[in-house]
């Protein structure tokens, strides 16, 4: 996997890339454990769970879950989002509403990345 820069286009590029080329072949290996018969119960399950949840709010806050005991377990310092300060819009003449605006680095994280390279990944192999 290649390594992953937050300020880089062309490292997200990359990484999404390599998560593309490489989903289909992790697809198929879960579909391969979850199907097999001499396969222990546990695995099958796991993997079962994995190809139908990957998908959902329990998926994501699981995937970020999984990330911060690897940061604790490794001895990372940066483990949880960074906090980013709400940013205000300037309400124009006339306006009666204002934009909401996503606080919570976690759902920013939910909406703006997990679930957008899982719907890129899903409609390029639906392809």
């Amino acid at each position: 996997m290649q390594l992953f820069s937050t300020t880089r286009w062309t490292s997200h590029d990359r990484v999404l890339i390599v998560i593309n080329e490489t989903y289909s072949a992790l697809l198929e290996t879960l579909e391969e454990i979850s199907d097999a018969n001499n396969s222990d119960r546990e695995a099958s399950s796991t993997a079962e769970n994995l190809i139908i949840d990957m998908r959902s709010e329990q998926g994501c806050k699981d995937l970020v879950d999984q990330g911060k005991l690897f940061s604790i377990e490794n001895n990372l310092t940066e483990r949880d989002f960074a906090q980013v300060r709400l940013r205000r819009k300037k309400m124009m003449a006339g306006e009666q509403a204002r934009d909401e605006l996503t606080v919570n680095p976690e759902d920013n994280f939910e909406t703006d990345v997990f679930y957008r390279i899982l719907d890129t990944i899903i409609s390029s192999i639906e392809n």
